[in-house]
């Protein structure tokens, strides 16, 4: 399905009316929305994947464009980007024995997207985690910061090309994220030199949703374990503070 954003720049002065035609070509694989009156093809904003569900049209993936862009190819589309690294979190909850209420965190795995100079590409885990404030907000947005600050730490190389940021939630504010018109989480805005990816951990149809898929489900895997060394933690601290308790 091919959905089209007009703006009014597209409207024809002469006549008052929006006035476009679709230029699909098979060889080239690129599809042009193309303004009758200037004759020139409108600029691209984004390049989305996804189904017809029931009643409701379901977003799997989206990614910015460059504005003349007009191929067909999703994949290709991360060429855009210097790196690409997908993070996802899931959480845990258990119930506090030194809190005496339920409590929650969140475990963010990172995947980036490492392609060799012979070509041959791979994606793997980052060797930390990324573990949230205990009951956090958001956690989601929260491990966005934190996967972008490791980022904007260590990747010096002089690439002028944006890293792209992948993840699962926030759809809707996702444009707003990436134009810095609103704050991630508090009174963070996105970095200059980073753009968010949306994709889907639901299906594995690119790049993109494959990373997001992988950085869920080792995340979730691991979740078990994070909640169950949180737990060992408290008991911990518990005879700890008893036994000082008896030798007073």
């Amino acid at each position: 399905m091919t959905n089209v954003e007009l703006t009014d720049k597209e409207i024809n002065p002469e006549s008052g009316n929006i006035e476009v035609s679709l230029e699909i070509d098979l060889v080239q694989g690129t599809q042009k929305v193309i303004n009758n009156y200037t004759g020139k093809p409108i600029d691209n904003r984004s390049f989305v994947q996804g189904y017809k569900g029931l009643n409701k049209w379901r977003t799997t993936s989206e990614v910015q464009t460059e504005k003349n862009d007009h191929s067909l190819c999703f994949n290709c589309k991360f060429k855009r980007f210097k790196h690409l690294v997908a993070i996802d979190t899931n959480i845990g909850r258990y119930q506090s024995k030194v809190a005496n209420k339920e409590l929650w965190i969140g475990l963010g795995v990172a995947i980036a997207y490492i392609e060799n100079d012979d070509g041959e590409s791979r994606v793997e885990p980052f060797n930390v985690p990324f573990i949230t404030s205990i009951c956090p907000e958001k956690p989601e947005n929260e491990n966005w910061i934190r996967v972008i600050e490791l980022m904007r730490q260590n990747c010096k190389c002089d690439d002028p090309r944006k890293i792209g940021i992948i993840v699962d939630s926030d759809l809707g504010n996702i444009p707003a994220f990436n134009k810095r018109e609103k704050p991630i989480l508090g009174k963070y805005f996105l970095p200059e030199e980073f753009e968010l990816i949306f994709a889907s951990d639901k299906v594995t149809d690119n790049i993109y949703n494959r990373m997001i898929k992988l950085s869920h489900k080792i995340s979730y895997e691991f979740i078990p374990n994070l909640v169950d060394n949180f737990i060992k933690s408290e008991e911990k601290v518990l005879r700890e503070h008893n036994a000082k308790t008896k030798e007073r």
